[in-house]
């Protein structure tokens, strides 16, 4: 489960609040820099493909990344998958559910 953010994550009105303890947990239990979590969100405000997300992060190992950024991002349910019925189909994409939207609109606000 990752860990930067809560499941129950809701705006509060103090976004620098906020968004300050999600990335403060983020660096001390995921080891994910707010600038990782802010590229991989602002990739998928339209939906894109794993190996794209890996380009745009400089990554190469897909397993890893699969597991550091995706499945942590689709437990909380911040991304989404266009084909959740067949998770490892080639043409699967990601892209932000209305949590993750607002994730991204805070950070934003409070950059």
């Amino acid at each position: 489960m990752i860990q930067f953010i809560k499941k129950d994550y809701q705006p509060d009105g103090d976004v620098a609040r906020t968004v300050e303890s999600a990335w403060d947990e983020a660096r001390t239990k995921s080891g994910l820099s707010q600038l990782q979590v802010e590229m991989v969100l602002s990739s998928c405000e339209k939906s894109v493909m794993i190996h794209e997300l890996m380009m745009i992060m400089g990554l190469k190992n897909r397993s890893k990344f699969r597991e550091k950024y995706i499945t942590p991002l689709l437990e909380e349910d911040i991304l989404a998958m266009t084909i959740p019925e067949k998770p490892t189909s080639s043409r699967q994409q990601y892209s932000l559910t209305e949590k993750g939207k607002r994730l991204l609109a805070d950070i934003r606000k409070k950059s």
